[in-house]
C-alpha cells in the first residue's frame, strides 16, 4: 500500500512515494525556472509545472498500486483556466509585482487592519488578491472567459481527476480568505467586486477530492485507488513531513528561502502582533489549529550566489567551505537582504551588505559570513516569534541548506536544540502522511504523522558559542536601520 506527495514548488516539481509505515519507497523530481520576463515580473509556465508533476508521478507511482495522490504547492501563486481547464494566463508568483497599484487602492479603502482580522495575514502585494484585480483590469477580454483563478494546488487537482477544489491553507493565501470561519470571505469579494464562483471549493487539507482519470492512470501506468487528495500549503506539508503537528511544536525549512512555522492554538496571534512582527497566520491541516508563516526571502540562494556565481565552483565547495567553519564568529559582518527583507519588516528594497572586510578575509571567512547572516536573520525572526508569545517547545530543521555544520550554528545563534527528521524530503512526505489519514490507514493526522515519521539527530547548543553569536547578534540586529538610508539613496 503506497501513497505519493505531489510537491510543487518554486523551482521543481516532486513525487515521493512512501508506504503506511513512513518507509520511502521512490522519490523523484523535476525542474523548471521562472519565465524571464523582466519588469518585476516572476511567472511560471503552468504547462511546464503539470509536465513536470506528471512526470514525477509516473515515475514515482508507475507499476504500483497506489492509494492516494495529495498534492500541496507553493503559496500566492495563481494562473487563470477556461471551463475546459485551458490556461488562460501565465503563473503569477507572490513575488511578481504586477498588480500592486490595485492592491494599494483596495486597502486604502477598505483598511489593512479589517484585512488583517479577517485573514489572518499582514498587509502586503504578495498575496494573490492583487494579482487576480490586475488580470480583471489589465486583460479585460481574457477575464471575461475565466472559468476558475487556480493555485497551482487546484490547477495540478483539476489536471489529475477532473474537479476544481483547494485546500483551507492554500486559500488563506489569496487574501479572499476568512481563516477563522474556514471558507471565502463574502465581504471581501464583495469589496473586491469579485464574484465567490471565481475561486474553487474550499476543503479541509486532506479531503479526497476525486480520483486520477482513467486515461492518465493507463498513461503513467498507476494502479490501485488513487485517490487525489487537497494536500495543504507547502510550509505546512513541510512540518508534518518533519513530525510536527502539534501546538508548540515548529520546523525551519531551509532552502532558496528559509521559514519557521510553528504549530498554535486559537487566538495566539491578533490583528496587532500580526500587523507588528509581519507574520501571517492560517489554518493548519489539522482543524482547530493554526500556524504562523514567517520567513527570510535569501538563505540558500546566498551561498549558492557566492559558490557558483562569484567562486565559480563546484557543488564540492560547499562541503571544502563547510568544514572550514570555525568556533568563533567571523570578523566579517553580512546582512543578507539579496533579494529584500521579509519578516519582521517587509521592505523588499533593503539590499545585502558585506562589513568589516579587509585583504585578510579570504573565501572561508565571507562563506561563514554568509551562513552566520542567514542564520541570524532566522534568530531575529525567532524572537519575534516568541515577543509575538507564539510558545516553541521543539524546532525540527529540514531543507537542501540543513549541512552539519549549519545545524550546530542554528542551534548556537538561537540557543534551542535542532532536530533533524529521518526523512529529508519532508514537504512530499506530508502529502504522503496526509493521503494515509484520507485512506482510513490511521484515525487522523495526528496519528499518521507519529506513526509514519522519525527524528534522525539533535544539535545541542554550545553554551560559549551562543554567547559569542549573543553579542554578535546584538550588533547584527542594528544593520538594517543603519542602511535603510544607505539602500535608498542607491535606488
Amino acid at each position: 500500500m503506497y501513497f505519493i506527495g505531489l510537491d510543487i514548488g518554486t523551482s521543481g516539481a516532486k513525487a515521493l512515494c512512501m508506504d503506511e509505515s513512513g518507509r520511502v519507497e521512490k522519490i523523484c523530481r523535476a525542474g523548471y525556472r521562472l519565465s524571464p520576463s523582466g519588469g518585476g515580473r516572476r511567472e511560471l509556465n503552468p504547462e511546464r509545472v503539470w509536465q513536470a508533476a506528471r512526470r514525477c508521478l509516473g515515475e514515482a507511482g508507475g507499476g504500483r498500486e497506489i492509494e492516494a495522490v495529495s498534492v500541496s504547492a507553493l503559496g500566492e501563486a495563481v494562473t487563470a483556466v477556461d471551463a475546459s481547464g485551458k490556461c488562460l494566463t501565465v503563473g503569477i508568483t507572490g513575488t511578481d509585482e504586477r498588480g500592486r497599484e490595485y492592491y494599494e487602492e483596495f486597502m486604502g479603502r477598505v483598511g489593512n487592519r479589517k484585512v488583517t482580522e479577517i485573514t489572518g495575514l499582514p498587509a502586503s502585494p504578495l498575496y494573490s488578491l492583487g494579482k487576480i484585480l490586475w488580470m480583471r483590469e489589465a486583460l479585460p477580454e481574457v477575464f471575461e472567459k475565466i472559468k476558475k483563478v487556480v493555485t497551482f494546488q487546484d490547477f495540478v487537482i483539476f489536471r489529475l481527476c477532473g474537479e476544481t477544489a483547494v485546500d483551507v491553507s492554500m486559500a488563506s493565501r489569496t487574501m479572499l480568505f476568512d481563516y477563522r470561519a474556514r471558507r471565502w470571505s463574502p465581504w471581501l469579494f464583495e469589496q473586491a467586486e469579485l464574484p465567490v464562483t471565481l475561486m474553487s471549493e474550499v476543503v479541509d487539507s486532506g479531503t479526497a477530492v476525486g480520483v486520477v482519470g482513467e486515461k492518465l492512470r493507463r498513461e503513467l501506468g498507476i494502479r490501485g485507488k488513487a485517490l487525489v487528495v487537497a494536500g495543504c500549503h507547502d510550509h505546512i506539508a513541510n512540518a508534518l513531513g518533519a513530525g510536527v503537528c502539534r501546538a508548540g511544536e515548529c520546523v525551519n525549512a531551509a532552502g532558496t528561502t528559509e521559514g519557521l512555522t510553528v504549530v498554535m492554538e486559537p487566538d495566539i496571534l491578533d490583528g496587532e502582533s500580526v500587523e507588528k512582527y509581519q507574520i501571517a497566520c492560517e489554518p493548519f491541516a489539522i482543524p482547530g489549529l493554526y500556524n504562523t508563516v514567517a520567513f527570510s526571502n535569501a538563505s540558500g540562494s546566498v551561498l549558492k550566489w557566492f559558490v557558483k556565481d562569484i567562486l565559480r565552483a563546484k557543488d564540492g565547495m560547499y562541503g571544502i567551505l563547510g568544514s572550514a567553519i570555525r568556533q568563533e564568529p567571523s570578523p566579517v559582518l553580512v546582512l543578507p537582504h539579496f533579494a529584500g527583507a521579509a519578516t519582521p519588516r517587509m521592505d523588499e528594497h533593503s539590499k545585502g551588505a558585506l562589513l568589516g572586510l579587509t585583504l585578510e578575509a579570504g573565501r572561508e571567512e565571507i562563506y561563514q559570513a554568509l551562513v552566520e547572516g542567514t542564520q541570524m536573520e532566522l534568530g531575529l525572526i525567532y524572537r519575534c516569534l516568541l515577543d509575538a508569545k507564539v510558545p516553541i517547545r521543539k524546532m525540527m530543521a529540514t531543507g537542501g541548506m540543513a549541512s552539519e555544520e549549519i545545524l550546530q550554528m542554528k542551534a548556537d545563534i538561537l540557543g534551542c536544540e535542532i532536530c533533524t527528521p529521518d526523512c529529508a524530503e519532508t514537504g512530499a512526505a506530508g502529502g504522503a502522511i496526509l493521503g494515509a489519514a484520507a485512506c482510513g490507514v490511521y484515525r487522523n493526522v495526528e496519528e499518521a504523522v507519529c506513526r509514519m515519521t522519525r527524528e534522525k539527530k539533535r544539535y545541542i547548543p554550545n553554551e560559549k558559542r551562543h554567547e559569542a553569536y549573543r553579542r554578535r547578534q546584538e550588533v547584527y540586529d542594528g544593520l538594517y536601520g543603519r542602511l535603510t538610508g544607505i539602500a535608498a539613496d542607491m535606488g
